[in-house]
């Protein structure tokens, strides 16, 4: 019972709120004491020469994957393009003679006695088949997310931040109790 008692209090009182005899506006009172956090991000404004063109990258990355994003200047994105490429590829020819294994042995496995043939091999056939298609469809996948990192890339190259890019942290309290952290970015 006393436990209970106890708890019910701290619950009552965490529920009060106390005000002082003046109201003051606490996040002027807090700004003013809490300095400005000011972020200096050195930026380079890009020159004419170095603006990517986003139909010349996705254009490369069409004909040969991974060569839009040696055009942006990203060398490392094209070993992991074609790395999938090639592990997808690999298992593509890989499930593919598989399932033309399986479907001759299961056309071999029909006969006039048994006309709908062996069912353990035809529901091999069928996994292998589905698994070829599977890496088809990502091989597909990443061809698209190639072209769109391309494109996305060149497109930001010109993105231009400015000069002035300052990040300004100040904590507020409000008068129903809630606090926390107010950020303001400057550009």
């Amino acid at each position: 019972m006393n436990r209970g008692a106890l708890v019910c209090f701290v619950l009552f009182m965490g529920c009060l709120s106390l005000f002082s005899q003046e109201r003051v506006d606490t996040i002027e009172v807090l700004e003013n004491q809490f300095e400005e956090i000011e972020l200096d991000i050195p930026t380079e404004s890009p020159e004419k020469s170095d603006i990517k063109s986003p139909a010349l990258a996705m254009t490369l990355s069409a004909l040969l994957p991974g060569a839009g994003q040696i055009y942006n200047g990203s060398y490392w994105k094209t070993p992991v393009i074609l790395g999938f490429a090639g592990y997808f590829t690999y298992a593509i020819i890989v499930l593919h003679d598989l399932y033309v294994d399986y479907r001759q042995r299961y056309h071999d496995s029909i006969t006039e006695n048994n006309p709908t043939g062996n069912t353990d091999i035809r529901f091999i056939r069928d996994f292998y088949r589905d698994q070829r298609d599977r890496f088809g469809w990502y091989m597909g996948f990443l061809y698209l997310i190639n072209l769109l990192d391309a494109y996305v890339e060149a497109t930001l190259t010109g993105f231009d931040v400015g000069e002035d890019l300052t990040l300004r942290v100040f904590p507020f309290v409000e008068m129903n109790g809630i606090s926390g952290l107010r950020f303001r970015i400057s550009f």
